[in-house]
């Protein structure tokens, strides 16, 4: 290992930081290009006197009022911040939600209090890039406990803040451990240097990758594309890892993780489609920006390199390079899941508005209640169904016989029988702790037919007595669960809150194993051979329950008769496969799933 004194081309050299203050002498307005010249000339009431500073945008937290820069740290936002974007011999307006994380196309003017009071965004930012939050190893926690790294083409390690780069040979070992709030960096036991800001891990070969020893995924050791930032945590003695990289090498880890290679060319296509959508409205919400982040690597976003890559499924995603849908110039909501009952769901069925969390939430023309519902497998014309009635939904659940384009998956039919104290046992374990999570979620009865927030008994329902649906998507999925208990009648809201309740495994039943047994489609039992054990969520929401009850009416046991596997709202993976084998090319496969979406290249004006 040695240290050298300058950056490779492969990373930005940056300038001696020094704090806003010392800058105020050295730093004055900004020299632009003529058009430019105007256009800010023309804006009498911007304040471009003082320092400012040109530097990547780290983390961004408007409830705290700081954003965070790659070299000068932590600043306020004045009360008054003011944000404008330079396009063309214009300045427009904007706001701080159109400044993202990971920018470096900010001009930062800073006050005489070290307060950013304004920032102008320098044409548009590239969206060409991912910053992604690593969870650690059974995605417990976005705090590691160390880091350990190698790469068969050795390492960079950065520090742009004192303009240090250290060399790491091939297949030699770097660990990175948080002692007092101060990066301790060691190579073979042996410490290199300490710091107390961020290091960039970097692979030295332009394409290669590294290999994080100290993460576990379903592939074993995960390798990684991209930079990885090593950085102090907000917890004392831990560590947060973030993996930057191009967006189109963050699907070569995404999709393969998301639909196997073997569902087909034109499936893997619209997957990539669908998960670069979906990528960049994650990327848009600013809902990591605090936490200097896009998306993490679970499936609270899409889940990344859990899988390793793929060359099928790489060569789907460069012959859809850039290619988003989107809806009257808008990136359309793009869920999907992995195989439906036959039958759809739309997206206001499934989840509240996201500023009023209203319930069921508004509809869009992109995520509606669909039937994929055949008369046979050759051929892509769907049936019409209509779900009216407790009996129909049971009926249909119930059928192993139907045809679909979700027919192949092992999740298309389902059953999962608990007795009285197995499903009291698990909705007691659950409600309160849903109710806690969704305060939306879950209501007391008043005894007048009336509903209300209020505290849940830790024991939840108490005895159990029964339980029924009291509302119904309009293919079949559950929106309202009722449970009634000697505790009182409570009221469950929402897919998700329901498929959490009920938990079909053991560490909440009580009892012994729970089995879910599955079948495929157009079947004539279930199949032994795909049973499960104690599977951790009911499966999905297109459920429907057979009560058993003795002879004074005393609840006994139930079995849950149910369809498909995921919420049900956008794609089926599943589906999008059987498609592929039909034929369909994939604009007519994302047609199906999200009707009235335009193709637009994100790359091309």
């Amino acid at each position: 290992m040695k240290k050298t004194s300058s950056i490779l081309s492969l990373v930005v050299l940056m300038s001696t930081a020094i704090t806003p203050s010392a800058m105020a002498s050295q730093l004055k307005a900004p020299v632009l290009m003529a058009s430019n010249t105007n256009a800010y000339r023309s804006m009498d009431q911007i304040d471009l006197q003082g320092t400012y500073l040109t530097e990547k945008i780290m983390t961004k937290d408007t409830a705290k009022k700081t954003i965070e820069l790659e070299r000068s740290g932590l600043l306020t936002l004045a009360n008054e911040v003011q944000v404008y974007q330079l396009s063309g011999d214009s300045l427009v307006p904007k706001s701080l939600a159109d400044v993202r994380v990971g920018a470096e196309n900010v001009r930062v003017y800073v006050n005489g209090q070290d307060q950013v009071k304004l920032l102008i965004l320098e044409g548009e930012t590239r969206v060409d890039r991912m910053r992604i939050g690593l969870f650690n190893s059974g995605f417990g926690s976005l705090d590691h406990a160390s880091f350990q790294a190698k790469s068969a083409d050795g390492l960079l390690l950065i520090d742009k803040k004192t303009n240090q780069q250290y060399e790491v040979a091939p297949d030699q070992s770097v660990s990175i451990t948080n002692q007092g709030n101060t990066l301790t960096v060691s190579v073979n036991n042996q410490t290199l240097v300490s710091m107390s800001e961020r290091l960039y891990v970097v692979p030295a070969a332009t394409n290669g990758m590294t290999e994080v020893l100290s993460l576990n995924r379903a592939q074993g050791t995960p390798k990684y594309r991209g930079m990885l930032e090593i950085k102090p945590s907000t917890s004392n003695g831990k560590l947060s890892v973030i993996n930057e990289l191009l967006l189109e090498q963050y699907l070569y880890q995404v999709v393969p993780s998301e639909m196997p290679a073997s569902f087909g060319q034109e499936a893997l296509k619209a997957q990539a489609i669908a998960a670069r959508t979906y990528a960049l409205s994650d990327y848009y919400s600013n809902r990591y920006a605090a936490k200097g982040f896009h998306v993490d690597d679970s499936t609270m976003s899409q889940v990344y390199n859990n899988t390793p890559e793929n060359a099928t499924v790489t060569k789907a995603i460069e012959e859809t390079t850039g290619l988003v849908m989107k809806y009257q110039n808008e990136l359309v909501d793009a869920r999907y899941y992995s195989s439906s009952s036959g039958v759809g769901a739309g997206r206001h069925e499934i989840w509240p508005d996201t500023v009023t969390q209203q319930f069921p939430g508004s509809s869009v023309p992109y995520l509606i209640p669909q039937s994929f519902l055949m008369e046979s497998q050759k051929k892509a014309k769907f049936m019409p169904i209509t779900i009216a009635s407790e009996e129909d939904m049971l009926s249909f659940v119930k059928n192993l016989s139907v045809i679909s384009v979700d027919s192949q998956s092992p999740f298309f039919r389902w059953k999962v029988e608990l007795s009285k104290g197995e499903l009291q046992n698990t909705i007691n374990k659950n409600l309160a702790a849903r109710a806690a999570a969704d305060p939306n979620g879950v209501y007391i009865s008043q005894g007048d037919g009336e509903f209300v927030k209020g505290a849940i008994p830790s024991n939840g329902v108490g005895e159990l007595y029964n339980l029924h649906v009291s509302k119904r998507g309009e293919n079949g999925n559950i929106q309202e669960l009722i449970l009634e208990g000697s505790n009182g009648t409570f009221k469950v809201v929402k897919d998700y809150n329901v498929r959490y309740l009920l938990r079909p495994t053991k560490t909440y039943t009580g009892g012994g194993d729970v089995i879910l047994h599955r079948t495929s489609g157009d079947s004539s039992q279930y199949d032994a051979k795909q049973a499960m054990k104690n599977y951790s969520l009911l499966p999905s929401g297109f459920v429907a329950f057979e009560v058993s009850q003795d002879e004074k009416g005393n609840l006994q046991s139930v079995t849950i008769y149910g369809g498909g596997n995921g919420h049900g709202v956008g794609m089926s993976q599943y589906g999008a496969s059987t498609l592929d084998k039909l034929g369909l090319p994939v604009e007519q496969i994302l047609q199906t799933f999200y009707p009235n979406h335009q193709l637009v290249n994100l790359y091309q004006s």
